[in-house]
């Protein structure tokens, strides 16, 4: 395994994730102060919504893509093929989407009464370009090209911040904001297309079908189950309290999110590594891999986790309103701490799916998303926005700690426990100072000067007791 290949893979992918970040963020105080805290929680639940139905007709066909076109045996068969069938599947939950809009009431907090009939066909459309985006962008993976898949990514991050945002300013609706953005997944798909389809000539092999189908349809319900855990939340606080208190809720959220986004930064390189390492038996290198894996997060995430919590409240200040930022800063610690234990879990798919043991993934995602609902539906009533995180973060620990134990089964992986001790002790360190120092700055003046202060604290601290092992990091630097 070329460990160097995959850190040189991950340098774009970072790039990716700080813009992704970046539009997430950016998105916030254009809703939530120029048009409104309850147009921001219905923005998130269309986000939610279609994000469900796109796991559902997505049917994991990305992932079939990636995991079979090393072996076609003749080039371009595999997308061709799985095309076909997500060109079907993306028609099929669109009208679903459609149907269920227009003959019930479940989605009438969000679409505009007396535009039903566009708002619905607006977010059809997001669903069918976001699905076929999704798809199609995977295909230089497919082809280990990461860093083309990820220049994709950041083109659609982009996009998010630029196009979006002066749609919203001009108009201030949202629906034309969904709308704007549609309209660049769609030229997306066609340039992806355009460059990349093997022959018009070659057509699908049905024969194919059944393979792509046993292997993706398995992750459907995982895949709908993950969407149900990230989102049925905001939905039933909708329900139960308000569009505004779905705002509060996810402004939090989102903030938090960046831990899943942290260690999401190797996910490109990491689907066609471990697959290629699996099949060649580097069992060892595997094990190797994960140990790096759990110790550059735990190095990022736990500093990032105490820094966060005492920065919460300036931080939804400036990307909200004070409103949100009262009621936000007592969810951040609680979500954040979900969120940190939620991205270790993060790489330990990859190498259930290398095994092509995607049962158990789908078994321990649909179990997490009805505890996370049944959860949501006793302590949201009860408790509000506290309950709700509450849920969250019970489920992310439940999953996150049988996806260890299921991989610790198929690969050693060792966790490094000495070196995350010397991370947690200089991470309170620096929590404690910054605490003493918190009623001494406010504002944007905290914002400045705590990381600066906090970061320096932290690796002092850490460096002197050698929980920086330098000479092990120059030797997998891919200039060393």
């Amino acid at each position: 395994m070329d460990f160097k290949k995959i850190i040189s893979d991950s340098q774009v992918a970072t790039v990716r994730m700080a813009i992704s970040i970046l539009s997430t963020l950016l998105l916030i105080p254009v809703i939530t102060k120029y048009i409104g805290e309850s147009e921001y929680g219905i923005w998130v639940t269309i986000i939610a919504i279609s994000s469900i139905f796109i796991s559902l007709g997505g049917a994991h066909l990305h992932g079939a893509l990636i995991r079979y076109k090393p072996k076609e045996a003749q080039e371009g068969q595999t997308l061709v093929d799985t095309l076909t069938i997500i060109l079907a599947s993306s028609i099929i939950v669109c009208l679903l989407f459609f149907i269920i809009g227009l003959y019930s009431s479940i989605f009438n907090d969000i679409i505009i009464p007396e535009n039903r009939l566009t708002s619905l066909a607006i977010v059809s459309s997001l669903i069918f370009t976001r699905l076929l985006l999704q798809f199609l962008s995977n295909y230089p993976r497919a082809r280990e090209q990461v860093k083309i898949y990820d220049l994709l990514m950041t083109i659609k991050h982009l996009s998010d911040i630029t196009v979006l945002p002066i749609t919203l300013f001009l108009t201030r609706e949202i629906f034309l904001g969904i709308a704007s953005v549609t309209i660049v997944y769609l030229v997306l798909i066609l340039s992806i297309l355009w460059y990349y389809y093997p022959d018009w000539r070659l057509y699908p092999n049905i024969n194919n079908f059944k393979k792509y189908l046993k292997y993706g349809l398995p992750m459907i319900p995982k895949e709908m189950s993950g969407k149900v855990v990230s989102h049925s939340d905001k939905f039933i606080i909708l329900v139960f309290l308000s569009p505004v208190e779905v705002a509060i809720y996810s402004v939090s959220y989102k903030v938090v999110s960046l831990f899943r986004s942290m260690s999401g930064v190797l996910n490109s390189t990491l689907y066609p590594s471990v697959t290629d390492a699996w099949e060649s038996g580097e069992y060892q290198e595997l094990s190797k891999l994960y140990e790096y894996i759990i110790y550059g997060y735990s190095l990022i995430g736990i500093p990032a986790l105490a820094g966060l919590t005492i920065l919460a409240y300036p931080v939804l200040e400036l990307l909200s309103t004070q409103n949100i930022a009262d009621q936000g800063s007592v969810l951040v610690p609680i979500l954040g701490f979900g969120f940190f234990i939620w991205g270790y879990e993060n790489p330990l798919a990859y190498l259930l799916t290398a095994d092509e043991d995607t049962d158990k993934i789908a078994v321990i995602t649909i179990v997490t998303a009805i505890l996370n609902v049944i959860l949501n539906l006793i302590l949201i009533p009860v408790f509000g926005l506290i309950g709700a995180a509450i849920a969250t973060i019970s489920s992310h620990i439940l999953k996150t700690s049988y996806m260890f134990y299921i991989c610790r089964n198929k690969v050693r992986i060792s966790i490094p426990t000495t070196k995350i001790i010397k991370i947690t002790i200089s991470s309170v360190l620096m929590f404690s100072v910054l605490y003493i120092l918190s009623d001494t700055v406010t504002g944007i003046r905290k914002l400045i000067a705590f990381p600066v202060i906090g970061i320096s604290i932290y690796l002092i601290m850490l460096y002197s007791m050698g929980g920086i092992p330098i000479d092990q990091l120059k030797k997998q630097l891919p200039n060393s």
